[in-house]
């Protein structure tokens, strides 16, 4: 009699054991990790597989809207085709030790429709996966923002044998797709003196907003963005700190912000009087230079006096250029060896006079070898 009642006791727990295997092994899934991305970024989505035994390859249709996002090509050339950029996980070929074949490809006429098969290759077993591990990572790019999804169509899992594994769920994915952020897309100058004037300009700020710039303390300045967001300003560096200076642009409706650095670099003064203004690279050499300086690079009393004027002669004696010095030359002054036609002008040797509103002059040659 006791005997049978510790047979009973061990079958039960034999069922149990039984019931319970079944079910672990029931649990198997095929998933897309959700994620959130930025518009106008590519992201990475990776494909995970758990609780499936003998697994010797993988066939499905990824199915997504492509006006949200797309797929990216691997070798960047789409006159050849778009080849989708996806990498191996280390499920099927063993970290590496196993041959694989892996194909994929957009379906002709079904726009938003990523095929792909994974299979292990040549006389080999499946591999057992009993935790989620990765099967593979597809690129794609977030073309723009808001939400959706990428779920799995015409999805099959295959054994060493050929068979079909079952598989519970095949789970979609979520893809949050944050707008680009607000930002100064380019100042010119990046440096300069006090007195430059600085061009900035930005983009995914709100429609038609005020936007605010701060610049140090350079007074704020207010422009309005365009229906796509975009603006363009431009405000002249007061007297403040030598060094790299923050500029903040503030959508005021929106309440979007974007920063770039402006470096305020030491002003160099003008000469008190005309003396001996340096003028290089002299001779100038068209194959090596791309322009001659008037006015020495540290050297005060050899630069330009303020408001001076240069006028330039061929051999000749005829005007070729005039070039009026204004307070943001800083004592230098830019000639592009050309005439006031903006034609370049011939090789020779040309004469320099220098004058200003103090009745100075400074007179000189320059030669020109092209």
């Amino acid at each position: 009699m006791k005997r049978r009642w510790w047979k009973s006791i061990i079958k039960l727990l034999i069922i149990s054991l039984l019931v319970l295997s079944v079910l672990e092994a029931e649990a198997s899934e095929v998933k897309i990790g959700s994620l959130t991305t930025t518009a106008g970024y590519e992201f990475t989505v990776d494909m995970y597989i758990e609780g499936v035994n003998n697994l010797y390859g993988a066939a499905f249709d990824l199915v997504y809207d492509d006006n949200m996002i797309g797929v990216v090509d691997n070798d960047g050339n789409p006159s050849n085709g778009i080849q989708p950029k996806i990498i191996e996980g280390t499920i099927l070929n063993e970290g590496g030790s196993a041959p694989t074949i892996l194909l994929s490809a957009l379906e002709d006429g079904n726009r938003g429709r990523l095929v792909v098969g994974f299979v292990r290759s040549g006389q080999i077993g499946g591999v057992d996966v009993s935790t989620e591990k990765k099967l593979l990572s597809i690129t794609f790019k977030a073309l723009s923002s808001g939400s959706t999804s990428i779920t799995f169509a015409n999805h099959n899992l295959r054994d060493s044998t050929n068979a079909d594994i079952s598989v519970d769920s095949w789970a979609e994915a979520l893809v949050n797709i944050n707008p680009v952020g607000p930002k100064i897309t380019k100042i010119l100058p990046t440096s300069g003196p006090i007195g430059t004037t600085v061009t900035v300009e930005g983009e995914n700020f709100g429609t038609t907003e005020i936007i605010k710039i701060d610049f140090g303390t350079t007074e704020t300045i207010t422009t309005t963005s365009s229906t796509n967001g975009t603006f363009s300003c431009s405000f002249i560096v007061n007297e403040q700190p030598i060094g790299a200076t923050v500029i903040t642009a503030t959508g005021l409706l929106s309440g979007l912000v974007g920063t770039a650095t402006f470096t305020i670099t030491p002003t160099v003064k003008f000469a008190e009087h005309l003396g001996e203004v340096i003028v290089y690279p002299n001779p100038y050499k068209a194959w090596k230079h791309d322009h001659i300086t008037f006015g020495h690079p540290r050297e005060v009393d050899k630069r330009l006096t303020a408001y001076a004027t240069i006028k330039i002669f061929n051999i000749a004696g005829e005007l070729v250029r005039t070039l009026e010095v204004v307070p943001s030359d800083n004592g230098e002054k830019i000639w592009n060896v050309d005439n006031d036609s903006g034609e370049k002008v011939a090789s020779g040797i040309y004469i320099y006079l220098i004058t200003n509103p103090k009745g100075e002059k400074c007179i000189g040659k320059i030669g020109i070898i092209k």
